[in-house]
C-alpha cells in the first residue's frame, strides 16, 4: 500500500512536469538522520525508499532522484532544510517532514512554492481542520492519525454508554516519537467531545516534574466522584 502511494505521488509529478525523459524527477526527503532514536529516522526509512524508487523506476525512463536532509524533527530545521532544497533548484516534491510540528511551515509555505509534500507523519486535528486553507497541498499517507483514534475512544464510550470524560495526560509524554505525541493526541481528543453534548468532559495536565505528582491525590480531587464510573 505504501508502494501504491509512492507511486501515484511520482505519476502525478511526471504528468504534472511534461513529457521530458531526460530530466530527472528530484525527490526532497526530509527526515531525522543525526536523531536515530526516532521509528521513523532515516537509518530506518532509507531502505524502504530505496525499494520504492527501484522498482518504481521499472515503470518509466525518467530517473528519480533522491536527495536527504535532517529535519531534526523540529519546526526551524525542516522548513530551513525546505528553503535550501528549493534555492539550489526546487524539487518535484518533498517526501516529510514527518513531526507535526516540522511538516506544517514546509506544507504551508508549499502552496506558494505549488509543489506537493507527502507525509506518513502529521497526525494533529488541525491537519484535518485546516487542510484546505493552510495545506492544500498535503498528502497525509501514514496509517493512522490522531483523529482515528479520538474516533476509536468515542466509540467505546458509546458501547459502554459512558457520559463522563477526565482526561489526564502529560504533554510531553512520547516525545521520543513525536513531540508533543500526549499534547497532540489530548487535542484531538478534546475536540471530538467538545461536539458530543451528551458527554461531561474535563483534563488535567500532569506537572512534567514527575516527581512532584502526588497520583493519590489527583484521582480524589480530579477525578473523585465526579467523573469515576458512568
Amino acid at each position: 500500500m505504501r508502494l501504491l502511494y509512492f507511486w501515484i505521488v511520482v505519476g502525478v509529478v511526471v504528468a504534472e512536469s511534461g513529457h521530458v525523459e531526460h530530466k530527472p524527477i528530484n525527490l526532497a526527503v526530509l527526515l531525522p538522520i543525526a536523531d536515530v532514536r526516532r521509528p521513523f529516522a532515516a537509518v530506518r526509512l532509507r531502505p524502504a525508499m530505496d525499494l520504492a524508487v527501484s522498482r518504481v523506476s521499472t515503470f518509466f525512463r525518467r530517473r528519480l532522484r533522491v536527495s536527504y536532509r535532517d529535519s531534526n524533527c523540529s519546526e526551524i530545521y525542516g522548513i530551513n532544510e525546505a528553503f535550501n532544497y528549493f534555492m539550489r533548484g526546487p524539487p518535484n516534491v518533498y517526501f516529510g517532514p514527518i513531526c507535526d510540528w516540522a511538516v506544517a511551515p514546509v506544507a504551508r509555505q508549499s502552496y506558494f512554492w505549488d509543489i506537493p509534500v507527502v507525509s506518513v507523519g502529521a497526525l494533529a486535528i488541525d491537519f484535518l481542520l485546516r487542510r484546505r486553507v493552510s495545506y492544500p497541498l498535503l498528502t497525509r499517507a501514514g496509517p493512522a492519525n490522531l483523529h482515528g483514534l479520538a474516533n476509536a475512544i468515542l466509540e467505546a464510550m458509546h458501547g459502554y454508554v459512558w457520559r463522563r470524560v477526565k482526561l489526564l495526560y502529560e504533554r510531553q509524554a512520547m516525545a521520543d516519537v513525536i513531540p508533543p505525541f500526549c499534547h497532540l493526541a489530548s487535542e484531538a481528543i478534546i475536540y471530538l467531545l467538545e461536539s458530543q453534548r451528551v458527554v461531561r468532559k474535563d483534563h488535567y495536565k500532569f506537572d512534567p516534574d514527575s516527581s512532584k505528582i502526588n497520583f493519590e491525590e489527583v484521582l480524589v480531587n480530579e477525578v473523585g466522584h465526579e467523573f469515576a464510573g458512568t
